[in-house]
């Protein structure tokens, strides 16, 4: 449903998200997971064209969307806000008490299966990620360090960063 290709995005000197490739399938939860400021938000603003990239190309349903072209640009908008096909939710949860948001991640959880949702999900909790996830995107420096699913993510780890970040939680990773 969305494809970025080399998509990279800078605020200054500062790389905010260097040269990505990433497929977000349809009807699938795809979690995009990381410390702080390692590009995560940055990222969706850059699907739903809140900022424009620097460099590389964002397709929707296989359509470029470049900022030259305002019609595809009003498109993706309205694709994006108004089809139940595709949420996009940065840390919906991340202030509620632990009792609301565990009620709230179940029904959220049924609406997206029942509804055949594709959805765009940012967190910094493995727990919620491994709970909502399909495949999980973990982030770090403005790099996509590795997908997959928990189980890749914990017993083939990409580099160490992964290793590091999932054993950090180590409880929750054994989900």
């Amino acid at each position: 449903m969305v494809k970025l290709e080399d998509v990279s995005k800078r605020y200054g000197d500062a790389i905010a998200l260097y040269p990505t490739n990433l497929s977000v399938e349809s009807a699938k939860t795809t979690v995009l997971i990381g410390p702080s400021g390692c590009g995560k938000s940055t990222l969706l603003r850059l699907v739903i064209r809140l900022i424009e990239p620097d460099s590389g190309s964002i397709k929707f349903d296989g359509k470029p969307v470049t900022p030259d072209n305002i019609n595809q640009r009003v498109s993706l908008m309205r694709a994006l806000m108004l089809s139940p096909e595709l949420l996009l939710l940065d840390e919906p949860l991340g202030a509620l008490d632990p009792l609301v948001r565990a009620s709230l991640q179940k029904d959220l959880k049924e609406i997206f299966t029942r509804l055949g949702q594709t959805v765009l999900f940012v967190t910094h909790d493995l727990a919620e990620a491994i709970y909502f996830a399909d495949a999980i995107v973990l982030m770090n420096e403005g790099l996509i360090a590795q997908k997959g699913t928990i189980t890749d993510l914990r017993e083939r780890p990409a580099d160490r960063f992964v290793s590091e970040f999932i054993n950090a939680q180590r409880g929750i990773a054994s989900v």
